[in-house]
């Protein structure tokens, strides 16, 4: 069974092939080598990403009890439309979701980052992070600092 290591070893000998080349810190940062090692910014952006995938599943569950609760006529009228027509006619259904998909992805055109992808600030709350949290997860294991500053921590 390879390590995690190995499979960074590999990764980082196809990429020192590229342009610019990558630093070795880069690459272990990029590849979380040291998974052993907890931070709370981390923790905190791995959270926001888990209730922001959830809050899609809350968001459906919620237009369906609108839906079944009749609390807006014309969309309840729709799906019901629509889920008759899908009932009577199964092979709609694949088309149905693809212009679905496309429909959401035309809405969501104009949400799209403006900023390079490989930075993203609010994802990894980097700037909602004060600086004793930073100086906690850059340090080594294990720790340079003091037994009061690891007490505290």
């Amino acid at each position: 069974m390879a390590s995690h290591r190995q499979y960074m070893m590999t990764v980082a000998s196809r990429l020192s092939r590229a342009e610019p080349l990558l630093q070795w810190e880069v690459l272990e940062y990029m590849l979380d080598v040291d998974m052993h090692m907890w931070s709370l910014r981390r923790s905190m952006a791995n959270f926001d990403r888990i209730m922001s995938l959830l809050s899609g599943v809350s968001t459906i569950g919620k237009w369906m009890d609108g839906i079944r609760n009749w609390k807006n006529l014309v969309t309840t009228v729709l799906v019901h439309i629509l889920f008759l027509i899908l009932v009577y006619y199964p092979e709609l259904i694949p088309p149905t979701i693809l212009l679905y998909v496309f429909v959401v992805g035309v809405m969501n055109y104009q949400h799209r980052p403006r900023h390079p992808p490989y930075m993203d600030v609010k994802l990894s709350h980097a700037d909602f992070a004060n600086p004793d949290e930073l100086v906690e997860e850059f340090d080594g294991f294990p720790t340079t600092k003091g037994t009061n500053i690891v007490r505290m921590r």
